[in-house]
């Protein structure tokens, strides 16, 4: 047999051998986005019961402490990919790093990848937040409050929350209410506080109530913020989860809500680069919120 023929059946063993072992692109879902949801909707376990298995998954190997959190970006086939530590991402690249905890959506299956390779995945601020699980360790308990007097004509929103309320959306939001106007300038020590608005409530896990509302301080600014209320209607503690304001058009904040924590972004469009700074907060049994991250 020629040298040549010799060399041309040997790379295409080789060929043949590579093609077998190229695993087929799995599809990828973006969280926060419609086809993300809709392929929710097929699975089994939604994303927050998946993050409740990764989270009993790393309980029984004693993995966690109580400021420890995990971040889900994407569902890649049918399976979550958590995080336990930050993502190493820069848009530019759009390299996404598929190692961390699989939770099939489907079969609840749980495995552990440390060397998954790497996809193409645009994760473009500040359009895109993570789903964002606060991990504990003991499971919390699922007791929950529901709204009290007044406020249980609220709608009641469930977990996951994203609110990015601002000035295009806000007026047909909100139910006017010249008392929670009062508790509110009385809080914060603002006279110029205005328009103030009921929008839902949340179930909260103790004996107090949850609302969003959303005012305005002054012309320019708008202030969406989580307000806890005894059961006196008191309020306990206030988050300001969402901002807007058009003297400068320059600065936003929106919010993505868990059970166990809340992640409050901050934008500043002043310069050419875009400044994003975030703050975690978890709120506690007695009705207050706790900074958990930075801290």
């Amino acid at each position: 047999m020629k040298r040549s023929t010799l060399y041309m059946l040997a790379f295409t063993m080789v060929l043949s051998f590579s093609s077998c072992r190229t695993k087929k692109r799995e599809s990828i879902y973006v969280y926060g986005t419609s086809a993300f949801a809709e392929k929710q909707k097929e699975l089994k376990y939604s994303a927050y019961e998946a993050a409740e298995r990764c989270a009993d998954y790393l309980r029984k190997r004693n993995a966690i402490s109580d400021s420890s959190w995990l971040t889900l970006d994407i569902i890649y086939g049918d399976d979550y990919i958590f995080k336990t530590k930050p993502v190493a991402y820069t848009l530019k690249l759009a390299e996404y790093y598929l190692s961390g905890i699989w939770i099939n959506g489907q079969t609840g299956e749980i495995k552990q990848v440390e060397n998954g390779g790497k996809v193409r995945v645009v994760l473009e601020h500040p359009k895109y937040i993570p789903f964002v699980y606060r991990l504990a360790k003991h499971r919390p308990e699922n007791q929950q409050a529901q709204p009290a007097g007044k406020f249980t004509r609220l709608p009641v929103k469930h977990f996951p929350i994203t609110d990015s309320t601002n000035f295009d959306n806000f007026e047909p939001l909100g139910e006017p209410d010249v008392d929670f106007l009062s508790k509110i300038k009385a809080h914060t020590g603002s006279e110029e506080i205005s328009h103030v608005g009921l929008n839902y409530s949340i179930p909260s896990a103790s004996k107090f109530t949850s609302v969003v509302v959303t005012y305005q301080n002054g012309e320019h600014e708008l202030i969406t913020s989580w307000v806890t209320l005894d059961d006196k209607n008191n309020i306990i503690d206030k988050l300001d989860i969402a901002y807007d304001e058009i003297a400068e058009s320059a600065f936003r904040t929106i919010s993505v809500i868990n059970k166990d924590s809340i992640w409050v972004t901050h934008w500043n469009f002043m310069g050419e680069v875009p400044i994003e700074e975030r703050e975690a907060f978890a709120l506690q049994s007695n009705g207050k919120f706790q900074r958990i991250y930075p801290k």
